[in-house]
């Protein structure tokens, strides 16, 4: 049997509206709460957490240009001792990264020389 409107009598629909409300309130309660948090924490961060002048340095950092390195084959990578070569460093490449895993030119292990 389905319980309609009609089957609830006047009260029992307005205690129904005033849950679906506290419901409501104590939702807007937590981000209320949250939003004055954050509001706190961003206005009393100390002077050495000036947000916008590590932004620039990132920014900075980040425009600078790395030196372009080539390295034709593992071997020579090894020779000149910049093995082992991980993603994002100069000189990695995924040509030279045989399993895919960020490490390009990694040591040989002796059971396979």
């Amino acid at each position: 049997m389905r319980w309609g409107a009609e089957d609830y009598s006047e009260w029992e629909v307005k205690r129904l509206r005033w849950r679906r409300r506290l419901r409501l309130f104590k939702k807007l309660g937590i981000v209320a709460v949250f939003l004055a948090t954050f509001w706190a924490a961003w206005n009393y961060l100390p002077q050495s957490w000036d947000l916008s002048r590590i932004g620039r340095r990132w920014v900075l950092e980040r425009q600078t240009q790395k030196p372009w390195v080539f390295y034709p084959n593992c071997a020579t990578a090894r020779y000149l001792g910049a093995a082992p070569i991980r993603r994002g460093e100069p000189g990695y490449r995924t040509q030279l990264d045989a399993d895919n895993d960020g490490i390009a030119c990694e040591p040989i292990p002796p059971w396979a020389r």
